[in-house]
């Protein structure tokens, strides 16, 4: 089954990737992004192997999407799905957050950036907030998502970094 799901997973991002491709740039440019997903060998090596990278890249196409079709909770809530699988998109909060607030004013008298960033901001709050409440509950301190986040970040941003753990 998780082979299966996998795999579907990996179906779904060509056609995420071709309607982003199209969305941003032409219907071409969908075409050339659905063909080079799917003949990219690392993504089909990945479907077929339990890594969670197979989820992740379908779940963040889908935020991308979601986001450009201004369904803004939409997008939140799969940025805070994806952040449960990658804790470094949590980066990527903030800098969403601005491209929406600065989406909602763009060219629109009547826009409502507040109303906007706040629905994509609950979006990625309703995913992430249990777990943290249960990192706060169980293990006694505030971690958002997971454990490995700092050790991820220091290992690769440290002045001595070369990628390796032993680094430090």
């Amino acid at each position: 089954w998780p082979r299966l799901i996998q795999a579907l997973a990996g179906g779904a991002l060509v056609g995420l990737m071709w309607a982003l491709g199209r969305r941003l740039f032409g219907p071409l440019a969908g075409w050339i992004a659905a063909g080079m997903t799917a003949m990219y060998g690392p993504f089909v090596y990945e479907d077929l192997m339990y890594e969670k990278t197979s989820l992740t890249l379908p779940i963040v196409a889908g935020c991308l999407l979601a986001l450009l079709r201004g369904r803004i909770f939409l997008g939140g809530l799969l940025l805070g799905l994806g952040i449960l699988l990658r804790g470094n998109l949590l980066f990527f909060v903030p800098a969403a957050a601005l491209w929406v607030w600065w989406n909602a004013t763009a060219g629109r008298p009547e826009g409502r950036p507040l109303r906007a960033t706040g629905r994509y901001l609950l979006g990625v709050a309703l995913v992430i907030l249990p777990f943290t409440i249960r990192n706060c509950v169980i293990g006694h301190d505030l971690v958002l998502v997971n454990s490995t986040f700092g050790i991820n970040v220091f290992v690769g941003f440290n002045p001595a970094a070369n990628g390796m753990h032993a680094s430090f």
